[in-house]
């Protein structure tokens, strides 16, 4: 189930209900994050399980099949990933709809 959080700027934030974590900081460094860009549908952040690695970070589908597939999952976490970059698809653990 997914929890729907409206914001001042007409933004939704949507995060699952078993999501743990600092959420109102999530929230506030997706805000911050989404006045930098010109255009966006849905913003999410680069999520890393307890040991650093990758948990998820946007992924594509995939040709013929179009199965969703995530981009480094399980990579060790060394900074590989800077900035914002376009993906096909994000799970909606935590994200910004703008």
């Amino acid at each position: 189930m997914l929890k729907q959080i409206k914001l001042e700027s007409g933004d939704v934030v949507v995060s699952d209900s078993n999501t743990v974590g600092h959420l109102s900081g999530w929230i506030d460094s997706l805000f911050r994050a989404s006045k930098g860009l010109p255009k966006l549908g849905v913003l999410s952040a680069l999520i890393l399980d307890k040991q650093r690695k990758i948990y998820f970070h946007g992924g594509y589908f995939t040709p013929n099949l179009s199965t969703p597939l995530g981009y480094g999952m399980g990579e060790e976490y060394f900074g590989q990933y800077p900035g914002t970059r376009e993906v096909e698809m994000v799970p909606f653990y935590c994200a910004l709809i703008s």
